[in-house]
């Protein structure tokens, strides 16, 4: 019986930590959402930001900022692991000349 009681709390204290700190990282989007009428400050699908500065200080690393709409956007910089995803739209892509490899 014992045996159980320590197996049971072992696997609640594994289920319960990594939810923990996915709510103390700020609520972070795994996907966020971008429109150029968007005036949403969560980013999601219901409520899209407007650019993609703030989608992407909403997402979490390995995350994706998907668009609703083609637009012009004004520039942004990527500075952690995402994926830009717009489906059904094309997109002209620039850099500011200083970017350095790691």
């Amino acid at each position: 019986m014992r045996k159980t009681t320590r197996a049971s709390t072992a696997l609640l204290a594994a289920t319960l930590v990594p939810l923990l700190y996915a709510t103390s990282a700020g609520a972070q989007n795994l996907h966020s959402w971008v429109t150029t009428g968007g005036t949403g400050s969560d980013c999601v699908f219901v409520s899209p930001c407007a650019d993609f500065n703030t989608a992407i200080s909403k997402t979490i690393s390995g995350g994706e900022i998907r668009c609703k709409g083609a637009g012009f956007y004004p520039p942004f910089t990527i500075d952690k692991a995402i994926s830009i995803v717009c489906d059904d739209y094309q997109a002209a892509v620039t850099s500011g000349g200083d970017f350095q490899s790691p």
